[in-house]
């Protein structure tokens, strides 16, 4: 979690992928081709963390198929 000058909370980009992955209700539009059009870009754009989002998740009980989609998918 990150705050930015105002002290507004800004989440990790991490979070976001894994509340992505998890299906979270404010994100239930995306379907599974663009999810992954998201991971993609994430991945080719920025310096994500593997670890970091495993451990978040974990946290969600969803670690293992984390691990199986970012391997399947080659991020």
């Amino acid at each position: 979690m990150n705050l930015d000058s105002d002290g507004i909370v800004i989440p990790r980009l991490e979070k976001v992928l894994v509340d992505l992955f998890s299906r979270e209700p404010a994100l239930e539009p995306f379907g599974d081709a663009e999810m992954d059009r998201v991971f993609r870009n994430a991945f080719d754009t920025y310096a994500i963390n593997v670890d970091t989002i495993l451990r978040y998740a974990a946290r969600r009980g969803k670690r293992q198929e984390m691990v199986e989609y970012i391997r399947y998918n080659s991020f």
